[in-house]
């Protein structure tokens, strides 16, 4: 902290929406703070930040993707494995499809 503010008293809100406005993690400001992730969470969302759902997945598979493997016969479980999803999830998936 810059000295001109040392005489300021900074909230944990206000400090944990810089740390996000600069581009940290939720699991990097809880440390930082030596809180939960899930508070930091809720702070931020009081405060108007977007908060996107957690566990999405990253490389899922495009209903192109899950076509083709339709189409060429393959498993519910087979197209699972292939592409590192749930069994659930895969079957969701390819009957939205039908």
């Amino acid at each position: 902290m810059p000295k001109f503010l040392a005489g300021i008293e900074v909230s944990l809100d206000d400090e944990v929406c810089r740390n996000r406005a600069q581009g940290m993690s939720f699991a990097e400001i809880a440390k930082l703070q030596k809180t939960s992730a899930a508070k930091i969470r809720r702070i931020l969302k009081q405060r108007g930040f977007e908060i996107r759902p957690g566990n999405t997945l990253k490389n899922e598979p495009s209903d192109a993707e899950l076509g083709r493997a339709k189409a060429a016969g393959k498993s519910v479980n087979r197209v699972a494995k292939e592409f590192g999803i749930h069994w659930k999830t895969a079957k969701r998936r390819l009957d939205a499809l039908a």
